[in-house]
């Protein structure tokens, strides 16, 4: 059987959508029945893709007339091409039609396009369900079509063909300009009721039976075989429906192959029933309407046990009586005669209500619910409604400026909802539990699904409430921020609709939207739920005078931005099973300060379980906790730390604020310098910053380990960065705003990976040298300035004495090197700032003017005499020193050394050669990676000798 004719929406729409109805039957054969449901459907499915037709408008109509096309062939130039030669393709009993082709043509004419058939289908039933040709829908539906696969096809095929799949629905999404999800799955675990976890419509375990249930009822076929339940009778069970299909299959000239077998429609098993109502109120937080009509149906199920059939088979009998029935009145009516029969008439009147707005429908209040619209028409059925349940005009002129309700109307009517969502799932989980039902949900879909619950409807501290507003369109033209003080001597922020002054703040009690002794958790809280936008104006009146509305109304377009960015992002089941990380943060400094420093800091951040969190520093200490409290932690869990901003007010006389210029500058490229979740181990980062209190650093030292350091002086900050350390890889940067850190700058900056750099800073009666090492680590030797010359010397003769040794170790960056090959001195200047100069030559001419000679001392491991235990010896100059011969040479070694300085001889002792086995390095210099840290183990050893 060759349904291309039956789909043709363009064709449909231009004449009648539902002309042809099903022949009578004329035998009582089981063959006979099923020709005639065969024929009821068909023309049932015209009519229904006539109405959707109607619908989705001319561009809507290309897309799902050219779906099945899509699907069926893969060539070049159509949407959906797989550059692979393994992309299976076609749709089993579908050739496309001349109207087909010729759309294709012109919208892709670079494509060739042929009609050739296909031998190995792969996809055996395309079909559209949910609200879609029926009353129900609305412009802000989406399509959902089911793409059931032939289940013996390989996983290497469906791979391949399920990422055609994904992108045949990114073209629809495209030009159709609605929302179109396609959900591909084997016929066979449609039949099995297994839609998996997390599967079809998000939690596959939550609904199960219940969503193919809704499929029947609902579906349209575009492509492909028609289901087999369509033949079975009314009625039927899961066994007779296995016994009529195999009847009917075993008939001689049967086509049964035209038919996909999906399986029976059993009653529901109550333990579903409690996944499925947890998934509905998730689903309500975005269609509220749309689910508390589901989850009345679900509490009707629930109470009515197993007496009622399915809907499905209801509407499988009228439409063999050769009815055009709605399925989304047959569900509605059902629900609300329920609560009727209950006499809750509040559930009832909200039902109606949510009905009412969920069609999109408006009848013309003037001429009353009574008013007579052309026969069958949606208007006429909803007028109908209308009149039966009393409704006036006023009621329908309130209904009919829903999309300009104010807030307080939209939260009324939200909270409405949530009442209902509530008191219908805590009886249907009363009743499940008191009949012994045992949930039918898995432990990883009841995580999902109670994460989602809990983004929305949990309260935790500094979460940003957000309302469950059913509607996108509470934004306000403009508000008012204003502040007074009250007789008991507080003075909080209310936030006004509209604009609010001294003299107009006294009538406006109807416009209070929410007060806070926080001017900027006001706004964060209007922009969350939507009230705040970007072309909001934003006006203030504050006791210390009025904020700039250039500023607010620039940081309301910013709360905006972030929060639809936080929001648009849809948390993943992945997100949902592990911990809530940060995914955004946004910092706004001195908002009500006009000071150079942090006075006063808020910061929002949204997590993957999308929600949205706030928080407030105060005084002389806001930015230090706020980087302990706020960023550090986002830093270390947040996969993208760029996703840091800083929000900058308009430009005041060309410049920013100071505190604005600099965090807006600098904290951003900290995050990225230190890095997220993923930062690697064995390296060490650090980002030296100025703060009110003096410098501070960003200090991270493991995957899970970012500390915030302050320091009041330069002196503790560089004795902190200077010491040297068994670090595989270190790298520092230093903030490029404050002057009292250039030289540290200059000095991070010009250092190489891989090298040895070497810094001298002449400052008033001193001279400083700086030593960045081959990983990076930094070493400072302070002297006076006559005795400059002569610290170089040191330094450079301990070097001369250690890198031939680093060379032979293979795991050393310095390896197979020379000491001239990796050797920069470096004097750096004053100008301004203050740069790094290369003088190499220079400050080598110096050193070598002074002729020094040092003595060389050597550490080495000896074996013990007669398999006793080994020992260490110690060479210095023309000494030697043996562990057996003392008790503890080093100590000997510091002894001798005392003595030789007292005597007044200037000993130069200098580690030229290094001798460590593991058990030296972990008694005296710790446990490192390599001993190419020569600065660590040059300092660690002249201590100890020193005493």
């Amino acid at each position: 059987m060759n349904h291309l004719r039956e789909m043709l929406f363009v064709r449909e729409a231009a004449g009648s959508p539902g002309g042809d109805s099903a022949p009578p039957a004329t035998s009582c054969t089981p063959e006979a029945e099923a020709a005639a449901a065969a024929a009821a459907f068909a023309a049932y499915d015209r009519y229904r893709r006539g109405r959707l037709a109607a619908q989705i408008g001319e561009r809507g109509r290309e897309a799902l007339q050219l779906l099945p096309l899509l699907l069926h062939v893969n060539e070049p130039g159509l949407p959906g091409y797989v550059d692979d030669p393994l992309c299976p393709a076609g749709i089993a009993d579908f050739s496309p039609h001349s109207d087909d082709l010729r759309l294709a043509r012109r919208l892709f004419p670079e494509a060739r396009l042929r009609r050739s058939g296909v031998l190995r289908p792969v996809v055996e039933l395309v079909a559209v369900m949910g609200s879609a040709g029926t009353i129900g829908f609305s412009g802000e539906s989406d399509l959902d079509v089911w793409v059931c696969h032939d289940p013996g096809t390989s996983d290497a095929l469906l791979t391949v063909y399920r990422r055609k799949v994904l992108s045949v629905e990114a073209w629809l999404n495209r030009h159709a300009g609605l929302e179109v999800h396609l959900f591909f799955q084997a016929a066979s675990r449609i039949r099995a009721d297994d839609f998996g976890e997390t599967g079809v419509e998000g939690c596959g375990s939550a609904l199960g039976a219940l969503l193919k249930e809704e499929f029947y009822r609902t579906g349209i076929l575009l492509a492909g075989k028609a289901p087999a339940w369509r033949l079975v009778p009314p009625l039927a069970d899961p066994d007779a429906y296995r016994r009529h299909w195999d009847a009917l299959r075993a008939t001689p000239g049967f086509p049964a192959g035209e038919y996909v077998d999906l399986g029976g429609v059993a009653r529901v098993p109550p333990g579903e029933l409690f996944g499925a109502a947890v998934w509905q109120i998730v689903k309500g937080w975005k269609s509220p309407f749309k689910s508390a009509l589901k989850l009345g149906l679900l509490e009707y199920a629930v109470s009515s046990g197993r007496e009622a059939p399915p809907l499905c088979e209801q509407l499988k009998q009228r439409v063999l009586a050769g009815e055009r029935v709605d399925p989304y009145r047959l569900l509605f009516d059902q629900v609300l005669a329920h609560y009727r029969a209950l006499g809750e008439s509040g559930s009832e009147d909200l039902l109606a209500r949510c009905f009412y707005l969920k069609t999109g429908i408006r009848l013309e209040a003037e001429s009353g619910p009574r008013r007579r619209a052309s026969g069958g028409s949606d208007e006429a059925v909803l007028a109908e409604y209308a009149a039966a349940w009393g409704w006036g005009a006023r009621r329908l002129q309130h209904l009919n400026g829903f999309s300009a309700w104010k807030f307080e109307w939209v939260q009324a009517l939200a909270r409405e909802v949530d009442r209902y969502f509530l008191r219908t799932y805590q009886r249907i989980r009363e009743t499940l539990e008191a009949e012994g039902e045992v949930q039918r949900i898995t432990p990883r879909d009841l995580t999902v699904l109670g994460r989602k619950l809990q983004a929305v409807y949990r309260r935790a501290p500094h979460k940003v409430e957000t309302l469950h507003l059913v509607t996108q369109g509470v934004e306000e033209p403009s508000v008012s921020l204003y502040q007074e003080v009250l007789p008991d001597g507080e003075a909080p922020w209310r936030l006004f609709r509209g604009r609010v002054t001294p003299l107009t703040v006294d009538g406006r009690e109807g416009d209070l939207l929410r007060v806070s002794n926080d001017p900027l958790e006001l706004l964060v809280w209007a922009a969350q739920n939507h009230i705040l936008g970007a072309r909001t104006r934003v006006f203030c009146h504050g006791l210390a005078g009025e904020l700039p509305a250039a500023d607010l109304e620039a940081l309301a377009q910013g709360l905006t931005a972030f929060v639809e960015r936080a929001q648009g992002r849809e948390p993943t089941h992945e997100d949902l099973l592990g911990d809530a990380v940060p995914t955004a943060f946004l910092a706004v400094p001195n908002l009500l300060e006009e000071a150079e420093e942090v006075r006063d800091l808020g910061a929002v951040h949204a997590t993957t379980w999308g929600e949205t969190f706030y928080r407030r520093w105060e005084g002389p200490d806001a930015f230090r906790g706020f980087v302990e409290e706020a960023l550090v932690a986002f830093l270390l869990e947040s996969p993208a730390p760029d996703r840091l901003e800083i929000f900058a007010p308009p430009r005041k006389v060309g410049v920013l604020r100071g505190c604005h210029r600099r965090l807006q500058r600098e904290l951003g490229a900290a995050a990225a310098f230190v890095g997220g979740a993923s930062f690697a181990a064995h390296l060490r980062r650090r980002f030296v910053g100025a703060s009110e209190a003096g410098t501070y650093v960003l200090d991270r030292t493991a995957p899970a380990e970012l500390r915030y350091r302050a320091f009041k002086d330069r002196e503790d900050l560089l004795r902190f960065l200077c010491a040297v350390g068994p670090h595989a890889r270190v790298e520092t940067r230093v903030e490029s705003l404050s002057p009292e850190l250039a030289p540290l700058r200059a000095v991070c900056e010009s250092s190489l990976p891989g090298g040895i750099d070497v810094f001298v800073l002449e400052e008033a009666a001193q001279e400083t040298l700086f030593v960045a090492d081959e990983v990076g680590n930094l070493a400072r030797f302070t002297s006076l300035r006559e005795d400059a010359p002569y610290a170089l010397a040191r330094l450079l003769v301990f070097l001369e004495g250690v890198v031939p040794e680093l060379a032979t170790q293979e795991e050393s960056p310095l390896h197979g090197r020379a000491l001239g090959d990796v050797l920069r001195i470096h004097t750096l200047v004053r100008e301004g700032t203050c740069r790094a100069v290369c003088a190499t030559h220079e400050h080598l001419a110096r050193v070598r003017a002074l002729g020094l000679r040092p003595v060389g001392l050597t550490i080495e491991r000896t074996s013990g005499r007669s398999g006793g235990a080994g020992g260490y010896r110690i060479t210095w100059g023309m000494q030697t020193i043996e562990s057996g011969e003392v008790e503890n040479p080093l100590a000997e070694a510091r002894r001798r050394i005392r003595e030789a300085r007292r005597s007044g001889l200037d000993y130069g002792v200098f580690v030229t050669r290094l001798f460590l086995d593991e058990r030296f390095i972990a008694e005296h210099c710790g446990r490192f990676v390599t001993t190419g840290h020569y600065l660590f183990y040059k300092r660690a050893i002249e201590q100890r000798l020193a005493g």
